[in-house]
């Protein structure tokens, strides 16, 4: 509850804001000028009214109001800051991963910064390790859906066992994504054995894609779960073109 005693004729209206942690006034007076005027707070008025007001704690029922909200604003303060935090990690993690695929089909180095982009990875998920949510945001599963991605074509085109999900600190949904995309890059590798001439290797790159895709359709979950749907349509449309590419170039070099 509120006493405002009017001092001076010039002041028509007075009342609290609803701006609980100033706990200000709106105040309607009446300037010099003759004009009406309405500002926030004490200040607006000239010094010899800042006194005009006088005012008795906020009501019991809202007290611990402030303390409440104090909590929620650190609480929140953290997370942007673990937020920040995570987007510059994220996409480090991507550029090391897709750097690690451009160096398998330019016969660069790949090992590198797929092993940096994994010891970022595990550093990511320590650091969300108390803020779950933001492990499924977008920016974190689609730069650990590119880890997955690099690391598993890294693992074929070197013969080694393939990582889970758990080598590449990722969630289950961003493998999955991210082995859908590596059908696209095992057809970069069938499409290069074309161009040199060497049929039996690019089909064995096909006979991979179609592996791959053997394993991605059997996941049939709503979209909330994992998008997988449109990675599922694009592998079988490539997988469709590569086979009829290398059955074209099986048959010339027959003739």
């Amino acid at each position: 509850m509120t006493t405002v005693r009017i001092l001076a004729p010039s002041i028509h209206r007075a009342f609290l804001s609803r701006d609980l942690d100033k706990f200000s006034y709106i105040i309607a007076f009446t300037g010099g000028d003759g004009r009406r005027y309405s500002c926030l707070g004490l200040t607006c008025l000239p010094t010899p009214l800042r006194k005009v007001f006088t005012a008795v704690p906020p009501h019991s029922a809202v007290k611990n109001l402030r303390d409440i909200i104090g909590e929620i604003e650190s609480r929140l303060d953290e997370k942007d800051e673990v937020r920040e935090l995570a987007l510059k990690s994220s996409r480090a993690i991507g550029r090391l991963s897709s750097a690690s695929i451009h160096g398998l089909h330019k016969g660069e180095d790949s090992e590198t910064p797929l092993r940096e982009a994994r010891e970022e990875a595990m550093k990511l998920r320590s650091v969300l390790e108390d803020h779950p949510d933001l492990i499924h945001s977008g920016f974190v599963e689609n730069a650990l859906q590119e880890l997955c991605e690099a690391a598993i074509v890294h693992a074929i085109a070197h013969g080694k066992p393939l990582p889970g999900p758990k080598e590449c600190s990722a969630t289950d949904a961003a493998y999955l994504l991210g082995l859908g995309d590596v059908v696209g890059e095992i057809r970069r590798f069938a499409l290069e054995e074309l161009r040199r001439g060497n049929v039996a290797r690019a089909a064995d790159h096909l006979k991979t894609m179609e592996e791959i895709f053997d394993v991605l359709i059997r996941f049939d979950y709503p979209t909330a779960l994992v998008a997988l749907k449109h990675k599922q349509d694009v592998a079988r449309s490539l997988i469709e073109k590569t086979r009829g590419e290398v059955a074209v170039a099986t048959r010339g070099k027959a003739l």
